[in-house]
């Protein structure tokens, strides 16, 4: 799967106009009254950066059966009685609420996603943020490529977090850079720890910085209405930056 996402990484950046990137659905041009042709994509997050910064991002996307998001003609999406707005990924489009206000989204809380559609239709998708809050982790600022690091954190619990995402960025020549994402799954995270071991480190040789995300994840339900396949993921993510020398 990681020489996978590297070569269609490397793709990307050799044919940068060549992906099947999502576009601005047809359906969103008529007034929607039926849930079936939507695959509801809902990502509840709250972050912790390097900086100790809180952000409450909830973003949802609506897919149709060739994988391009739908705007909701005379429709719309909330969160907890919070509408989103329109956002855009090039000229796919998508909903996302943007804030600082860690209260959005607490521990246990119960996450309602209402899905409004063009003829008044209201679809309730529901799920609960993770039961612990991840406040700290520990890393080395910086460290060695050819040294291991340790990556700790505070609330040691049997199932939180359950992943932890490691993003490198390296020089790919004078002028360039790049980047390249891995996740891991946390086998033990009542252990309150996880190596990462130098030949990622080393794997591509001009390794500057990685970021080290640890995640906990809780999933929410999908009415059957709604096309198979979406899903619906609230989760509370910490970040730390530690520089390669």
């Amino acid at each position: 799967m990681r020489l996978l996402f590297l070569f269609l990484a490397a793709w990307w950046l050799i044919f940068p106009g060549c992906g099947d990137l999502p576009e601005d659905s047809p359906l969103s041009d008529i007034v929607i009254d039926d849930a079936s042709v939507i695959q509801p994509m809902v990502e509840l997050t709250r972050s912790i950066n390097d900086q100790g910064s809180v952000t409450v991002r909830f973003e949802v996307r609506l897919r149709d059966k060739n994988g391009n998001y739908i705007k909701l003609k005379d429709g719309g999406v909330q969160v907890n009685g919070f509408k989103l707005g329109i956002k855009y990924d090039h000229s796919a489009p998508y909903y996302q609420l943007l804030s600082s206000d860690s209260t959005l989204m607490k521990t246990g809380q119960l996450m309602t996603v209402l899905i409004t559609l063009g003829d008044g239709s209201d679809y309730a998708l529901t799920g609960y943020a993770p039961p612990k809050a991840l406040k700290k982790i520990s890393a080395p600022d910086s460290v060695s490529r050819n040294n291991n690091i340790v990556i700790t954190w505070q609330e040691v619990d049997s199932i939180f977090p359950q992943e932890i995402e490691l993003k490198r960025y390296f020089k790919t020549s004078e002028d360039h850079y790049s980047n390249a994402t891995d996740m891991f799954k946390i086998e033990s995270p009542e252990q309150g720890r996880y190596f990462i071991y130098s030949p990622l480190l080393q794997e591509f040789p001009n390794t500057y910085k990685i970021i080290v995300k640890l995640i906990s994840t809780r999933y929410g339900k999908i009415p059957k209405d709604f096309r198979s396949g979406g899903y619906f993921h609230a989760m509370f993510t910490i970040s730390k930056i530690v520089k390669i020398y």
